[in-house]
């Protein structure tokens, strides 16, 4: 009996060694390299990303003018072990390392991680063109070399969400102007705008000029053209996959994963989790090699390229284009070149300032704190709204590759506030925002606030349904509802921001905040000193985390805790505060500002260098909705109501208007 047993078991065994030797594949691959014609394989070198023609066209790596052609040749060896000639089939895959979701839920169970999908991978620029077939390779038991190209591009999946037209803004200002001379000429239309004046309160030919830049704004977004640049390759380091099987097998392979555009049950199919963690690697016909070759991949925008001002960006009825200059305005140089354009505020008319009827020096020591106590008492005050610049290009300009920022000085009788800004054009989705500037000082040498806030900032660069962020199980509440009580939540929208802004504030926040301390912290004569380094995300009050904490609150990174707040549930952001001495930041020639933005967490940090910073702020997905669309990268000088931030020592609209020039710039930016 025992004899029979161990002839059955004998048997079994050479069975499944039987099968699984039919089911080894009959060929054998190797010496796979992913850009032999970029570098020479070199990886401690970065790919800096070309933004010639990537405004209309989105980032292609790599460009026409980094290798022949604008694609990377690939290589690898393939020997045939078969007893026949016989052709292969092959295709290669890309996928953004540094910012990425994981393929997979976990170790015991190996299913598809949910958000997988939302990674930068790709393959062939044609998604149609799926497994490639070798030549017909000899059975002459030696390698023959196999050579191919690709590149990466925006949109690999070729997505039709992100198709439309090339500029959802600009308009041909010739257009604009015959549209609105066939305007005058429609009885209809005219009775139609007469009767919209009444409630828009614009003039004639306002009414005129919005509606003739509406109609072709709806015109263009009827278009259907392909916009990569609405899904912009990922900056950080690439990793490549190579996948070999013979023709058979290539035909079992599912059609979502050999077509990385077609979806399966409502879901695309990642390709690194089918081969490498999930069905192709059981499969033992198959063979899949990760190169040992990456790529890194950095953005540094060329401010020397000059300033891109979209005419139907600004809202005055006659655009007044007399600033414009070979380094600003809307050439079409600068259009197809320029990094950075001109940022205009949202000006809420809701709340204008009361502000003191005085021009004085805020910068320098002409105006003290002694000064701002006596004029409290004053009586005459002037009630008007933060502005914007009427004239693009006045207050911005490119010198000697610096960008510089100028927050006008006021004039007795003229009485203003200016914000500016300045803004890149492309957008990405996360990445290491490193700045190098200099911001204007906030306090003088007595102290007192000048009521700027010095702002570098993250912002979605649409909030249309191309550039919506996560779905949101519990909802987020939209930037303009303002409804405490019953706030119309959205399961779905495309705001974003994530803030450094830098102010003169109180360290602590009020009572309120410290329900569960008997002692309230308050500031000491060490503070007077200080500027806060506030540091925010607005994930849109989105309750969809594990801790969705309100009032004074913190969490640790890296062995330190840092400072998180939120108002109530309703607040759509979560804030942090950090003291630092005014002088440190903004005396010197230069100084860091660093937004680490990653799929879980946010990471703020500053530092007189580069390879000198220390963080200062810090959240995570367990408290805050990080999110994930595309955001351009914003700098701004604007003036803050000192009663968002309570406990202020300096009301805005005590603060004189500043009597000179105050001008911040922009030394340097790089995307890693």
């Amino acid at each position: 009996m025992i004899k029979l047993k161990n002839i059955v078991l004998i048997l079994f065994l050479s069975g499944i060694i039987l099968c699984s030797c039919k089911t080894q594949p009959d060929f054998e691959i190797k010496n796979f390299h992913p850009f032999v014609n970029w570098n020479q394989g070199n990886t401690k070198d970065t790919l800096f990303l070309d933004y010639q023609g990537s405004i209309d066209h989105g980032f292609v790596i790599p460009s026409i003018t980094q290798t022949a052609g604008g694609k990377f040749l690939f290589k690898f060896d393939l020997k045939n072990l078969s007893r026949k000639n016989k052709k292969f089939k092959y295709k290669i895959y890309y996928q953004n390392e540094s910012y990425k979701m994981p393929e997979y839920t976990s170790d015991l169970i190996r299913k598809q991680h949910p958000l997988a999908q939302e990674n930068f991978y790709g393959s062939w620029e044609e998604v149609n063109k799926t497994f490639v077939s070798t030549t017909e390779i000899p059975n002459d038991q030696n390698f023959h070399s196999i050579q191919d190209s690709f590149k990466i591009v925006g949109n690999p999946r070729n997505e039709k969400k992100y198709y439309g037209p090339l500029d959802d803004i600009n308009i041909d200002e010739q257009k604009v102007r015959e549209m609105i001379s066939f305007i005058h000429t429609d009885i209809k239309w005219m009775k139609q705008i007469n009767e919209k004046i009444q409630k828009s309160k614009l003039s004639l030919n306002q009414q005129i000029r919005a509606d003739a830049i509406y109609v072709l704004k709806e015109e263009r977004l009827r278009d259907t053209l392909p916009c990569a640049w609405r899904r912009n390759p990922r900056v950080g380091k690439y990793s490549f996959v190579l996948v070999v099987c013979d023709e058979e097998t290539a035909n079992t392979i599912p059609e979502s994963v050999a077509n990385i555009s077609m979806k399966n049950e409502g879901n695309f199919i990642h390709p690194y989790f089918y081969f490498l963690y999930g069905p192709g690697l059981k499969n033992n016909k198959i063979r899949t090699i990760i190169s040992e070759d990456t790529l890194q991949v950095a953005a540094h925008p060329d401010l020397q390229k000059g300033i891109y001002i979209n005419t139907h960006y600004f809202k005055q009825e006659e655009q007044d284009t007399s600033f414009f200059r070979e380094d600003c305005g809307s050439s079409k140089k600068l259009k197809n070149e320029a990094a950075l354009t001109q940022y205009s505020h949202y000006i809420d008319p809701r709340f204008p300032l009361n502000n003191v009827a005085l021009c004085a020096d805020v910068q320098e020591n002409a105006y003290t704190v002694t000064d701002y106590a006596k004029n409290v008492s004053l009586n005459k005050f002037i009630k008007t709204p933060v502005k914007n610049s009427c004239c693009p290009c006045k207050t911005v300009k490119i010198a000697n590759g610096i960008a510089e920022m100028k927050t006008p000085a006021s004039l007795p009788g003229q009485w203003s506030k200016e914000n500016v800004g300045l803004a890149t054009r492309h957008g990405f989705t996360y990445g290491k925002y490193i700045v190098k500037v200099k911001m204007p000082e906030l306090l003088n040498a007595s102290g007192l606030w000048n009521g700027l806030t010095n702002a570098i900032w993250l912002l979605s660069q649409s909030n249309k349904e191309w550039n919506f962020r996560r779905f949101s199980h519990g909802g987020y509440i939209p930037k303009e509802d303002d409804n405490k009580l019953h706030p119309q939540r959205k399961q779905e929208l495309g705001y974003s921001e994530i803030d450094f802004e830098l102010l003169k504030a109180s360290h602590y926040w009020p009572k309120s905040s410290y329900p569960h301390l008997k002692i309230i912290p308050t500031e000491s004569s060490s503070d007077a000193d200080n500027i806060m380094v506030t540091y925010t995300n607005w994930d849109m009050a989105n309750p969809d985390v594990k801790r969705f904490t309100m009032g004074a609150d913190s969490i640790a990174y890296q062995g330190h805790f840092y400072s998180i707040h939120r108002w109530d549930q309703y607040y759509k952001a979560l804030t942090g505060k950090h003291p630092e001495k005014d002088d440190d930041l903004f005396k010197q020639p230069y100084y860091y500002f660093q937004i680490w933005w990653k799929p879980n967490e946010i990471i703020w940090s500053i530092g007189p260098e580069k390879n000198k910073l220390h963080v200062v702020g810090y959240v995570n997905e367990s408290v805050s909705s990080i999110p994930n669309n595309q955001m351009i990268l914003v700098f701004t000088q604007e003036f803050h109501d000192a009663k968002w931030w309570p406990g202020s020592p300096f009301v805005q609209d005590r603060i004189p208007f500043p009597a000179k020039d105050i001008i911040g710039k922009i030394i340097s930016i790089s995307i890693e």
